[in-house]
């Protein structure tokens, strides 16, 4: 709730105009087009703890009411530029595909796409992405072989403690392990 309200402010202070989260879907349409690469950290940031704020009130109509406008603000963002964040947009876009059914916007094919597109830009240093696909992708289109080929890969893939990466990818690690543990209920 905090991060959404600073990242709403932040954006407010930072357009420096109107509060951009209550216009109608159009408008904030017309208003993302007015964004300049100046905006990329402001715009990121906002966005993802909008979606965090999201993802923490699915329980709220409201919430999910204003998702089509976190997903304008992340396309725009892998438009803008697709490596910021180590390409995190991507991730995001290919959770969102692969967690709505069809009818609802989803679709596999794209968030497959958005998957490895973050596979690249990390050079696949991070096994976050191969952990969100498993468990979002693979589950969406029922493919328990490649499911659980990509979290043994993350379980038996080495983790350097000087990378980067060294914290998330020993917490995909141990996610990997829970998901490959319960895949049985699921599949």
């Amino acid at each position: 709730e905090r991060a959404h309200s600073y990242g709403r402010r932040a954006l407010k202070i930072h357009l420096n105009q109107k509060d951009i989260h209550a216009l109608p879907f159009r408008a904030f349409e017309k208003e993302i087009d007015e964004f300049n690469k100046s905006d990329l950290n402001v715009i990121y940031w906002c966005a993802a703890a909008w979606g965090g704020w999201i993802n923490s009130n699915l329980h709220s109509m409201n919430a999910i009411a204003e998702l089509p406008k976190v997903i304008a603000l992340m396309k725009w963002v892998v438009k803008t530029d697709e490596s910021f964040n180590s390409g995190r947009a991507h991730l995001f876009l290919g959770v969102f595909y692969s967690a709505l059914p069809t009818m609802l916007g989803g679709d596999s094919n794209v968030a497959l796409r958005h998957f490895e597109k973050n596979i690249e830009i990390t050079k696949n240093r991070s096994l976050l992405p191969y952990v969100l696909m498993a468990e979002y992708y693979t589950r969406q289109i029922f493919d328990r072989k490649r499911h659980d080929e990509l979290l043994k890969y993350v379980i038996q893939h080495s983790v350097f403690p000087d990378s980067s990466y060294a914290l998330e990818n020993k917490i995909s690690q141990q996610r990997a392990n829970l998901l490959l543990d319960t895949a049985d209920d699921f599949f």
